[in-house]
């Protein structure tokens, strides 16, 4: 499980990128793999978010997010 943040979301088309210090890339995420909240599913940019990833990445990405969701900022291993 990584820590990162929300760097761009488009509600229109589904998907967004994340970025983590922990990654030398950004990472794709698609709004399937949000966890934790009902539809319709979207994340805002600058969200504080924990993921699981996965190489090689989709459309061009280093990385592919396999779940994201909103990081508790009370909990450090979320």
């Amino acid at each position: 499980m990584v820590r990162g943040t929300v760097k761009s979301w488009s509600t229109d088309v589904g998907w967004g990128v994340l970025v983590s210090p922990d990654l030398a890339g950004d990472v794709f995420a698609h709004f399937m793999h949000i966890q934790g909240q009902a539809p319709p599913w979207s994340l805002e940019p600058g969200t504080p978010v924990v993921f699981e990833y996965r190489t090689p990445g989709q459309d061009g990405f280093d990385f592919a997010a396999n779940w994201v969701r909103e990081a508790n900022p009370e909990v450090e291993d979320d």
